[in-house]
């Protein structure tokens, strides 16, 4: 078949099997079920997963989609303006974010709604207020400090450093400054 003939999962499917084809350590993932319908991207996760967990191949998975990573990450990274916000294991990230940023983030991921509330929630997606910052502009405080719900005049002078909270936990914030 022609590259035309095919479908976005299948074409996702063969750009994944040339991947891994040479039994990399390594597989570097940009958005691999971007353009692919939901039930494609279960398969490709599945796919994923299993990889993952049977040879051995470690995949760094670049997602905007939180869902996504839920059940295939161990650890995550999260990143706003080009700088890591905060990392830590998936499953803390998850329950516990730190960063206002990831906090916001997974508050935006649309919730399942029941039938009975459709009418009352209906055409509501959370979002983060603002804009990201130009990247073409130099920041003098904290690059999200323009969006965040808990900033402070410290946030809009100073720029934060990444902080190691534990051996796994870390965050770029100024409210977890020490002193």
């Amino acid at each position: 078949a022609y590259p035309h003939q095919l479908s976005g999962g299948q074409r996702q499917r063969i750009a994944i099997a040339q991947a891994l084809i040479c039994k990399p350590r390594l597989v570097i993932a940009d958005e691999p079920i971007a353009s692919v319908d939901r039930n494609t991207a279960a398969e490709i996760l599945d796919f994923i997963k299993g990889l993952k967990d049977h040879s051995g191949t470690s995949f760094l998975f670049i997602s905007h989609d939180p869902d996504a990573l839920a059940g295939i990450a161990d650890r995550i990274l999260v990143m706003y303006a080009g700088q890591i916000v905060e990392s830590g294991p998936a499953l803390d990230v998850y329950l516990q974010p730190l960063h206002p940023y990831t906090d916001a983030l997974l508050q935006c991921v649309p919730q399942r709604i029941a039938p009975e509330d459709s009418d009352r929630k209906k055409n509501h997606l959370p979002c983060i207020p603002g804009k990201s910052p130009d990247p073409m502009e130099v920041v003098s405080g904290c690059s999200f400090a323009t969006r965040c719900r808990n900033r402070t005049d410290s946030c809009n002078l100073r720029r934060p450093e990444l902080i190691e909270l534990s051996s796994s936990r870390s965050v770029r914030c100024l409210k977890y400054e020490v002193g």
